[in-house]
């Protein structure tokens, strides 16, 4: 079904790689345009070149999903150059893994924190988006 999301406007937050990357690649394949959103200096750049062999249409947008003004700045950036949202793909977040400098609980406290916020703020936005997925 490779035009399943014709016209379709899909928001991905994590884009810059692995699920993230893989999600933008899938729906643009089956038609949407995407709006790739990741941490400054992240790999986006890859993400794009990855969408754009699939066919697809990307723009980005680097942020901080934790960050409510960045939120508000991805959502408003997709209806600025798209005029709608369709499906929002919250995938950012970090993992305890990757703060191993830091001690235990410390370590937990803010991979929760980080993670709680930036689904909390993320799906709240998306909602008063008018987006329905």
């Amino acid at each position: 079904m490779p035009d399943r999301f014709e016209g379709k406007v899909v928001v991905i937050t994590g884009a810059a790689g692995g699920i993230g990357r893989a999600t933008a690649v899938r729906f643009a394949s089956e038609g949407a345009n995407i709006l790739a959103v990741d941490l400054p200096n992240s790999d986006l750049d890859e993400t794009v070149a990855a969408v754009q062999r699939a066919g697809g249409q990307i723009a980005t947008y680097p942020a901080d999903v934790t960050v409510a003004s960045d939120v508000d700045g991805y959502f408003q950036s997709a209806l600025d150059q798209f005029g709608q949202i369709d499906v929002f793909f919250n995938k950012a977040g970090c993992s305890s893994t990757r703060r191993a400098s830091m001690a235990g609980s410390d370590r937990c406290w803010i991979t929760q924190s980080t993670n709680s916020t930036a689904f909390s703020r993320s799906t709240s936005r998306a909602s008063s988006s008018g987006c329905r997925q």
